[in-house]
């Protein structure tokens, strides 16, 4: 490669990164993920490296992490630098991020996506969260939907998809079309902290999804 062509690579890449960080779709925003029993929630590293490839944060840890993960949204939000905040959990993992909301919001902390795949129990949302949406099956032993908890005035879906066979609660995390519609909603979040400045949901796009 000749001097004039590494040139020009450099500041080709040099754009890129640029246009990657003024991305408001992308930049700053936090995604805590957490898994269900024994880790085998894997479909979540899966979507959390898809959102690292889109220049977002994503960690993933345990359901039984979810008090590490609490203590770094708050230091996040008090920074100024880890907003929005965005749940994800997977059985466990999803009945974890409903109580990792929960301990937010005593800590005046707002969340503006959580989503929750095959939750193993049913949960109310609290009011901290802008935005929750609920992937269940009405045929499945863990066929549990969410409610709204008082004071809650965000938007919340139940989004039931016990047509598509394919989907089991072992492998709900690992769908691909339902990783393209969380990374969908995370990127038109506002890389705001405020819990108001949050679009509603669209209506699923998962050719399965009812009520």
């Amino acid at each position: 490669m000749t001097r004039a062509a590494r040139l020009c690579f450099i500041a080709a890449l040099s754009m890129l990164a640029n246009a990657v960080a003024a991305s408001p779709s992308l930049a700053g925003k936090s995604v805590y993920l957490m898994r269900g029993l024994w880790d085998v929630s894997t479909g979540l590293d899966d979507l959390a490296a898809k959102l690292k490839r889109r220049g977002m944060t994503a960690v993933v840890k345990s359901y039984t992490d979810e008090a590490e993960l609490t203590e770094a949204a708050i230091r996040g939000y008090k920074s100024g630098s880890g907003c929005p905040i965005v749940i994800i959990g997977h059985s466990l993992g999803a009945d974890a991020a409903v109580r990792m909301a929960e301990s937010l919001e005593k800590a005046t902390v707002p969340i503006a996506l959580l989503v929750a795949f095959s939750p193993a129990s049913a949960r109310t949302v609290p009011p901290n969260v802008a935005r929750a949406v609920n992937y269940y099956q009405t045929d499945s032993i863990w066929n549990y939907v969410y409610a709204k908890a008082p004071g809650f005035k965000g938007t919340l879906r139940n989004v039931n998809l016990a047509k598509d066979t394919a989907i089991h609660h072992f492998n709900i995390e690992k769908n691909p079309k339902l990783h393209a519609e969380t990374i969908r909603a995370i990127a038109s979040l506002p890389s705001t902290c405020a819990l108001g400045a949050t679009p509603p949901l669209a209506k699923s796009a998962h050719p399965s999804a009812g009520k």
